[in-house]
């Protein structure tokens, strides 16, 4: 609909993703652009962003499938300065797949800090110092938590006092150990339970009830290091509070 008004819309997508082809074989049909992200073996194009007239953006960790709205999960319409970053990253992949793009430079965000992996290595090492700067409370819900670095880091800070609370999606069997290392340390940790067969497909932590870092990205080492992941690193307590009210409903409906 948007193209056929006159729109410019242009698509990257994961060429390894086979669950969508037909869908972008529509989009292609419609004559909209269409750019494969370079996926290597064992890597995958993880991100999901939106960016409007480069004034608005959608981002998260919802995928676009036709269950996934059923997910526990979280996106963010963002406005601002953060969306000329959010653009820079756009225009960064279609540089990467070939194609001749001009890559503008980042511009200051007090507020929102846009996070990328492959390229970069950003998010693990925003995550360990937002565990390692926690002075009271972490609160986290996550789709897969296997990271050794950042499971350690979450271990250090439940021994020192803080009060870490962990929910975990129930069928990812990595995270049984984590849920283990978590509690043995003090930490408060138990799995989703779903009320109609929906995941927990959530990528969040907030820190000290001021900090939210949620995205794309898993804490295991694929998402850290592998796949091409977004994140943002949100700095604003009436935020955090909106995803800790989210995040008590899960914890509560879990609740053993």
């Amino acid at each position: 609909s948007a193209h056929a008004r006159g729109v410019a819309v242009t698509g990257i997508l994961d060429p390894s993703e086979g669950s969508s082809q037909s869908t972008w074989a529509l989009l292609a049909q419609a004559g909209i652009r269409l750019v494969a992200f370079p996926v290597e073996p064992l890597t995958i194009d993880h991100v999901k962003l939106l960016i409007v007239d480069g004034s608005r953006a959608v981002l998260g960790g919802i995928n676009w499938g036709r269950h996934s709205v059923e997910n526990r999960d979280y996106d963010v319409l963002v406005t601002g300065p953060a969306v000329r970053n959010l653009t820079r990253i756009f225009e960064q992949d279609l540089e990467l797949a070939g194609n001749p793009t001009p890559v503008a430079s980042t511009v200051a965000d007090p507020l929102i800090q846009v996070l990328v992996t492959r390229p970069g290595d950003a998010i693990r090492g925003a995550a360990v110092s937002a565990i390692d700067s926690a002075q009271r409370t972490i609160d986290i819900e996550m789709f897969v938590l296997s990271d050794r670095i950042v499971i350690d880091a979450l271990l250090a800070a439940a021994r020192r006092g803080v009060q870490v609370r962990v929910l975990l999606e129930p069928t990812q069997p990595q995270n049984l150990a984590a849920l283990a290392e978590l509690r043995s340390a003090g930490a408060r940790a138990q799995l989703f339970k779903p009320a109609r067969g929906e995941l927990l497909h959530a990528k969040l932590a907030i820190i000290d009830a001021v900090a939210v870092l949620f995205g794309s990205c898993n804490w295991s080492r694929s998402g850290f290091t592998r796949n091409h992941e977004l994140d943002l690193l949100i700095r604003d307590a009436t935020v955090a509070r909106v995803f800790l009210d989210r995040l008590q409903v899960d914890w509560s409906g879990s609740a053993n």
